[in-house]
């Protein structure tokens, strides 16, 4: 059986993985960069925001309390990302991320039961810490790999024109 440190490491470590990949991109790509849904930059506002949801909500389990959490539909709230970040740079938004992750890496390593619900909205599942970790890792891959298709057809229209 695996330890429950090494899930926790394991976790941590995925989600590291995902952000310094999704910085790394993000330092490299166009804001207008556009997927079919929305641009880049509206992306990174989006992944900003929910970092910092993941992080206020590990600050309050830390300390013992009830979340405050967020209530509405993912596409509002996301809306509502975009439009708070709609001013910012794509480094502005990138340092905010890193910045974000180091703090949520931190609070995530002194909280010592994992096996606690980490709500981040109203109305969501259950989810133990560890799996909402790895979601949060998957969601970030899974945003980068959307923009990399949309930049390669991008290149693929720009090669064929």
């Amino acid at each position: 059986m695996v330890e429950i440190s090494e899930k926790k490491e394991r976790a941590l470590t995925a989600l590291q993985i995902a952000v310094d990949r999704a910085t790394a991109f993000f330092a490299g790509v166009n804001a207008n960069l556009f997927d079919g849904y929305q641009t880049a930059h509206e992306v990174l506002a989006q992944l900003v925001f929910w970092q910092w949801e993941h992080v206020r909500v590990a600050r309050m389990l830390l300390a013992g309390q009830n979340p405050d959490l967020l209530a509405g539909p993912l596409p509002a709230l996301n809306r509502a990302a975009c439009a708070q970040r709609r001013s910012m740079t794509m480094s502005e938004l990138i340092a905010r991320l890193a910045a974000q992750q180091q703090e949520l890496d931190a609070l995530l390593r002194d909280l010592a039961d994992w096996t606690i619900d980490f709500p981040i909205k109203q109305g969501g599942r259950p989810c133990t810490v560890e799996d909402r970790v790895l979601a949060l890792a998957v969601s970030i891959e899974n945003h980068v790999a959307q923009l990399k298709r949309a930049a390669v057809a991008r290149q693929m229209r720009s090669t064929l024109n």
